[in-house]
């Protein structure tokens, strides 16, 4: 699964720019403010249907324009397929071959992640940013994980709505029963992920010269143990009754990272810290190619802030190595030392305009200034 073309009309500061991709590693380099991450937003956008920037959709589009879009040509061992994002401050249009779709049937055609600085803090970011990224892994190889995870919020909103009731005990009894039994089967789900995860972490963060005899994943199960999820909701109940809300489970279930024994969070430093989410990065792109017999679109942004010169050069190579389409930003070319020079193809990115490498003018592309 390669993206092979990209087209940009009025996202940020991109009026208009066409990008024909390497199937392995493509560099963007420029200053900052000068598109590389708009280029990396569109095609986020392209797979996720959002940005990762999160904010008001009215900033992801050009100033004077109504909308941006986004259009990709992806080809595959067997198929070619047309996509486009459309948005405007409302709407999301999405189409794959000319056809209106839904943003999870994007997601399955699209896998793609992205390590941007706001990603960076995941060890020490809120726990809801941590599930995602569990769920996103389990989204791709597991087949039943997203009906479960439907489910479990449907139920779980029946089971706030009983807890938000007055003299619903019976309700409240009928939810527990099928919420414990969708919990289980989610908590189940992810402590099998991460126990795959976990030999892979162990072996990039060992690539990447993190300085640990060990380093593990850790799940914490949200207050809602596998051997007796309803004696723990009734331990609750009085305190579900108090916050009218389920106070347990996996919709609070979170993970740690260890590194020899110890909880890494606070711990790490900043560039230890961007280490070990590269390395959580990596081991889940290993493991969807496993699973899946492809990998996904990865996507890197700034990379090299905050390393030093000898762990940029084993990200740099570890990230290179890797057999997946990958875009990497930075602010010089002299980042990436031989790369740029190897199989990887190079643009410049300067005031939304996009030059590949070798030309001196951006091709194919219509910036206004």
């Amino acid at each position: 699964m390669k993206i092979k073309e990209l087209r940009i009309q009025c996202l940020r500061n991109i009026s208009q720019a066409r990008l024909d991709l390497s199937p392995k590693l493509t560099l963007l380099v420029g200053p900052n403010g000068a598109g590389k991450t708009a280029v990396l937003e569109a095609l986020f956008l392209l797979g996720r249907g959002r940005s990762f920037r999160g904010g008001n959709a009215r900033r992801l589009i050009k100033k004077g324009s109504e909308s941006c879009q986004v259009y990709g040509r992806l080809e595959t061992d067997q198929h070619s397929h047309r996509l486009g994002v459309s948005r405007s401050a409302t709407t999301t249009e999405i189409r794959i071959d000319g056809r209106a779709r839904r943003i999870v049937e994007l997601a399955k055609v699209i896998p793609v992640q992205i390590m941007e600085p706001g990603g960076f803090a995941l060890l020490d970011a809120a726990p809801n940013d941590r599930r995602r990224w569990m769920d996103w892994g389990l989204f791709h190889v597991e087949q039943t994980f997203y009906d479960h995870w439907k489910r479990y919020r449907r139920i779980l909103a029946q089971r706030n709505a009983a807890l938000r009731a007055v003299r619903a005990t019976q309700e409240i009894k009928t939810w527990t029963a099928a919420f414990c039994q969708q919990a289980t089967a989610l908590t189940r789900l992810r402590l099998k992920y991460l126990e795959n995860i976990g030999p892979l972490f162990a072996s990039q963060a060992q690539r990447l010269g993190l300085p640990y005899r060990e380093v593990r994943v850790r799940y914490r199960d949200g207050g809602l143990s596998l051997h007796s999820p309803e004696a723990d909701l009734e331990a609750r109940i009085d305190r579900d009754r108090e916050a009218h809300n389920t106070v347990a489970g996996p919709h609070r279930a979170d993970f740690i990272i260890e590194g020899d024994g110890a909880d890494l969070r606070g711990r790490a430093s900043r560039g230890q810290h961007k280490l070990l989410v590269l390395a959580l990065m990596l081991a889940q792109a290993k493991s969807f190619t496993l699973l899946c017999g492809h990998a996904p679109l990865l996507l890197f942004d700034d990379l090299f802030a905050e390393l030093d010169a000898p762990h940029q050069q084993m990200a740099l190579e570890t990230v290179a190595g890797l057999d997946a389409q990958t875009v990497l930003t930075s602010l010089s070319e002299t980042a990436f030392g031989a790369v740029s020079k190897q199989a990887a193809r190079l643009f410049h990115v300067e005031q939304g305009g996009i030059t590949p490498t070798g030309t001196t003018k951006p091709v194919k592309t219509n910036v206004s200034r």
